[in-house]
């Protein structure tokens, strides 16, 4: 018998949170892997520009980015009426908010009910253990309790190996989201001072 076996139905919403729980972990890693925050050269680079003109390497260099786009963007609409400009540019941050953001509650959730399910299965595999002690009538063997104290510790267990790196993970993606909401509010609030000031 495996281990998936000896853990029942609790088994199976176990790897079922397992599986959804590794997915989003490599979506998101994956997505941070290829989301970096633009460079503050190239940030410096367009304040210090003396023209409405971007130049080639650096249209080039943001578009490749998807914060980069952004910026391009907001340069792109320059002569809109700055409220308007302001209107965009906060529906933009909440777009990129939604976008760093998405699937980390989920993640949250698993990791909360991940030990809660490792904690049924605990309690499923005692009540097994003594049903079993009832229904003998002589004396009472290790073997008769071992299959449901061994599904009480492997659910525990299997909760517990899936909340950990669940939380861990969830803690780094919100601190790595954060930064980059940071970075990205800032440099966009300087870059719309900028056009503001020059008209």
């Amino acid at each position: 018998m495996n281990y998936l076996e000896q853990m029942g139905i609790v088994g199976y919403l176990l790897l079922a949170c397992s599986i959804i729980s590794l997915a989003v972990i490599l979506e998101r890693l994956i997505f941070f892997l290829y989301n970096h925050p633009i460079s503050e050269k190239w940030i410096i680079g367009l304040l210090q520009l003396q023209t409405h003109a971007l130049p080639e390497d650096l249209t080039q260099e943001l578009q490749h980015k998807r914060f980069g786009r952004i910026i391009l963007e907001l340069f792109s609409q320059r002569t809109m009426d700055p409220e308007e400009r302001e209107s965009l540019l906060s529906l933009r941050l909440l777009e990129v908010q939604s976008e760093l953001s998405r699937y980390l509650q989920l993640l949250k959730i698993l990791a909360s009910i991940s030990p809660l399910l490792g904690l049924l299965g605990t309690i499923l595999g005692m009540i097994r253990s003594f049903d079993a002690i009832a229904q003998v009538q002589g004396p009472i063997t290790p073997s008769v309790i071992a299959s449901g104290i061994s599904q009480a510790m492997l659910t525990t267990a299997a909760g517990l190996l899936i909340a950990i790196p669940s939380l861990l993970a969830y803690s780094l993606f919100q601190m790595r989201a954060a930064s980059l909401m940071n970075s990205l509010t800032r440099q966009l609030n300087l870059l719309n001072q900028h056009i503001k000031h020059r008209g």
